[in-house]
């Protein structure tokens, strides 16, 4: 942190403690309720600038994982192998090393949905046909956007897997906000894959 985001971060300090402290118009109460929306305000702000950081890492961990999984290393011969894995593990320690932490409160069920829905996409990083790949990763995407109101209604049925929406319907409102973003993040790459073979 710069000297400019201490200072920014003292003023900060400073205007939550009672704005309207000489106006006695206001009672007591009300501007320590004042102060406490502020600062509530002021958290929720900090919790999505830290969940956009957190789906940043993510798609970073996932593109680690998409490129140990190519099936074009098989093609390398062992000194190039060596070469891609030794820097591939490089950039995994480093980003081992970021930890950006919002926590969800989850029941017991929600736990177990969402590590089910974790396991079905890793799943996907194994299929080595990315034409199927692709539309399995459709599948699952689908089962997110069904109960989803800001998606277009079509005639035609979308293809969903029942098993991962279950698991997906199982998980809070954050997980599945943050599902869809990976399955999205995935689909995209996935769709480039499958048009450049």
């Amino acid at each position: 942190m710069d000297v400019d985001q201490l200072d920014t971060a003292s003023m900060d300090i400073s205007s939550v403690d009672f704005q309207q402290a000489n106006d006695e118009n206001v009672p007591v109460h009300q501007r320590f309720i004042n102060a406490l929306d502020h600062l509530d305000n002021r958290v929720e702000k900090l919790r999505k600038e830290a969940m956009t950081l957190t789906e940043k890492r993510d798609v970073l961990l996932m593109s680690m994982d998409i490129l140990k999984h190519n099936e074009l290393l098989s093609s390398l011969n062992e000194f190039e192998l060596d070469e891609v894995n030794c820097y591939a593990q490089r950039i995994s320690n480093r980003l081992g090393t970021i930890e950006i932490s919002v926590k969800t409160v989850r029941d017991c069920a929600q736990e177990d949905s969402l590590h089910q829905v974790n396991s079905l996409i890793d799943s996907l990083l194994t299929i080595s046909d990315r034409v199927l790949a692709r539309q399995r990763c459709q599948t699952f995407l689908n089962a997110c956007c069904v109960h989803d109101d800001s998606t277009n209604i079509s005639e035609v049925e979308p293809v969903v897997d029942k098993k991962f929406e279950t698991a997906v319907l199982g998980c809070t409102l954050d997980d599945q906000k943050t599902i869809k973003k990976r399955l999205q993040a995935l689909m995209a790459y996935l769709n480039k894959q499958t048009v450049t073979e």
